[in-house]
């Protein structure tokens, strides 16, 4: 029988439009590279990792996909950035069917000594700019009648991280905001989940302080933490059609832990 779908690449997510924000990080490179060659149509923002959004391009260059991918510098704490970035994803590629929000920044301090300034970057990126996106995607999902897909990006902090306030409450935001989406909007088709990440190695992680790391590490049953390949794997699940019944659902992958241990 001759496949009917581009080689190497599930007919589900074959000519899917997929807008992934905060694509040039580690977690964000192998989703954009493993939803191109499933067949989607991937754009995805980036803003300081030049190096990052490069590696990207000559991926998928080599892979012969250039011509399925849109890279976009987006600063996504400002909100005409946003919406400039969706109205050049919409007239590149003519629609959207999936929103992933990955993108996130993060800076450690205790409550107490926590600048007001670095909250509201914080709260901006993480929750505030996922708001806006979620806002578009609905509204463009409504308007074109698309049974669209939302999924927001968590983390093992969003029950409280130590010396993290601003990023524990910004990740526990976007719990809420799932659930308000796949409420509101399950009966136009539209799901909205979440998944949470727990230690991944990343080049954001690794700064993390070799005890801090092995303290998540041994406290994991699996003891072990994840790699990008294998994150975005977990992620991809939830994108494509073989996760079309999940809606309102926050799943935690995680190496089997649920949230931060307590350090004495």
């Amino acid at each position: 029988m001759e496949l009917a779908f581009p080689e190497n690449a599930y007919p589900d997510l074959c000519n899917k439009i997929i807008l992934i924000t905060g694509g040039s990080g580690g977690i964000g490179q192998e989703l954009v590279l493993v939803a191109l060659e499933r067949g989607a149509r991937v754009a995805f923002s980036w803003m300081n990792n030049a190096q990052g959004m490069q590696k990207i391009k000559d991926a998928a260059t080599k892979k012969e996909l250039a011509g399925q991918l849109l890279a976009v510098r987006a600063d996504l704490s400002e909100a005409n950035q946003i919406e400039e970035m969706f109205a050049c994803v919409l007239d590149h590629f003519g629609g959207l069917d999936v929103l992933v929000n990955n993108a996130g920044i993060s800076h450690d301090a205790l409550l107490a000594s926590l600048e007001t300034k670095h909250w509201d970057q914080i709260v901006a990126t993480n929750l505030t700019a996922p708001f806006i996106t979620c806002k578009y995607a609905v509204e463009y999902f409504l308007k074109k009648e698309v049974a669209g897909c939302i999924l927001n990006i968590g983390s093992l902090a969003q029950l409280g991280a130590p010396s993290n306030a601003c990023y524990a409450a910004s990740k526990g935001g976007l719990v809420g905001l799932t659930h308000s989406i796949a409420r509101d909007f399950a009966d136009k088709g539209i799901t909205a989940n979440l998944v949470a990440l727990g230690l991944v190695e990343t080049p954001l992680t690794a700064d993390y302080a070799w005890e801090a790391k092995q303290v998540l590490i041994q406290s994991s049953p699996l003891k072990r933490c994840a790699t990008p390949q294998e994150a975005a794997l977990n992620l991809l699940f939830f994108i494509s059609e073989a996760g079309k019944g999940l809606n309102g659902q926050v799943v935690y992958a995680t190496e089997g832990i649920f949230e931060f241990p307590l350090v004495q």
